[in-house]
């Protein structure tokens, strides 16, 4: 039998989409033909204002990146839910035109969207055409994934979102998108999260101290600036432990920590890009990390306590990542910088509060991506 062809819409916005596109190829690729999509190069780039202005040099992509790398959050607020939703919705008509010609020449089976403002043109798109199309948002708020939406005209359109709360169909209500296509799926982890850490094993793998406590300090490629600052505040708590601080590509930031003065009983460990954070997690007894919402799945799966930082403004779509954090228990929301050091003390010393959190990551309800969403696809495709 012919296998369904399935296209994967993502953004190179952030790291969020990539991730979930990756962990979606994984968990379908044995089934299916995965095409991934990037429609802001693929399909829509002479409609991209950014192109035009710097003469193709760099495009809003990249430019929503140069912001979020530089920690302008108030900025990209601006840029993403005023200019950007803006203009989508008056080129909705035109993004229309070209996503309908894309999918003709593909006929795809199933279109699946991972990116925020575009998905009423590209509903319409594949409802002319009788192509389901499931929207997965890669934020635990929806807002901006329903923008423009009208789930009443087309019959074969489906949502995900990765736990049921009120506040997050609240959000998708006036996108009216009837209650039986809104399906609890769980958030898109990539595969290597849902083994259980074998941690000794892992430590032993990796060489990392099995004789104190480990703090692992993830920010991502966008929050190297910060980073550096964390790190030094880590360093002045009272008590041994072993930092494991991720630079991915950032060699400068690297150069930075390593140029750092050394913390007697803080056994510093800089590592570069690595495939291995899934291990990383596994191994570490608390992460302190930005609030973005796939390290925050990747943590909740891994039941690891956070500290995430709200130090500064926060993107708009990420609010409701610090807020189920702190709801739920699973750690601490930073909002002043220098409580870092008391914020990690307290929670290396008291076994108490230790067990505390562990017992919120046991009761929450964590649906399993892996199983809940190639379920839907089935159902979706009929193969």
């Amino acid at each position: 039998m012919k296998r369904k062809k399935l296209l994967v819409f993502y953004s190179r916005g952030g790291g969020g989409h990539l991730s979930a596109s990756d962990a979606i190829t994984g968990y379908l690729q044995d089934r299916y033909d995965i095409i991934p999509v990037n429609p802001f190069d693929d399909i829509l780039a002479h409609l991209d204002p950014m192109r035009k202005l710097s003469r193709n040099r760099f495009s809003g992509e990249d430019t929503y990146n140069f912001i979020i790398r530089h920690g302008w959050y108030r900025l990209i607020n601006i840029y993403a839910c005023r200019f950007g939703a803006s203009y989508i919705t008056a080129a909705a008509p035109r993004i229309r035109r070209l996503v309908r010609a894309y999918l003709e020449r593909a006929k795809p089976d199933l279109v699946i969207s991972l990116i925020p403002f575009i998905n009423a043109p590209l509903a319409d798109a594949a409802h002319h055409f009788g192509i389901p199309c499931a929207i997965v948002p890669v934020d635990l708020d929806p807002a901006t994934y329903v923008h423009g939406l009208n789930g009443s005209q087309h019959d074969q359109l489906y949502f995900t979102i990765p736990c049921d709360m009120a506040a997050v169909r609240n959000k998708i209500a006036a996108a009216g998108i009837p209650p039986e296509r809104i399906r609890v799926t769980g958030y898109p982890v990539r595969q290597a999260f849902l083994a259980k850490a074998e941690t000794e094993k892992i430590k032993k793998s990796l060489g990392i101290s099995r004789d104190r406590p480990v703090i692992f300090l993830l920010m991502g490629a966008n929050g190297a600036k910060r980073a550096f600052r964390f790190a030094q505040l880590i360093e002045t708590i009272d008590l041994p432990a072993e930092l494991l601080i991720v630079t991915g590509h950032n060699n400068r930031l690297s150069e930075r920590i390593a140029e750092m003065p050394a913390a007697p009983h803080v056994k510093r460990r800089v590592i570069g890009h690595t495939l291995r954070i899934s291990e990383l997690m596994g191994a570490a007894d608390l992460l302190v990390t930005k609030s973005g919402p796939t390290t925050i799945f990747e943590a909740i799966q891994s039941d690891l306590p956070m500290v995430v930082d709200a130090t500064t403004s926060v993107i708009r779509w990420e609010k409701m990542n610090i807020s189920f954090v702190e709801e739920h228990e699973l750690g601490v929301v930073l909002r002043r910088m220098e409580d870092l050091p008391e914020v990690i003390c307290r929670h290396m010393s008291d076994d108490a509060y230790r067990a505390g959190i562990r017992e919120k990551f046991a009761a929450l309800d964590k649906r399993l991506f892996a199983e809940e969403f190639p379920a839907l696809v089935k159902e979706l495709t009929g193969a």
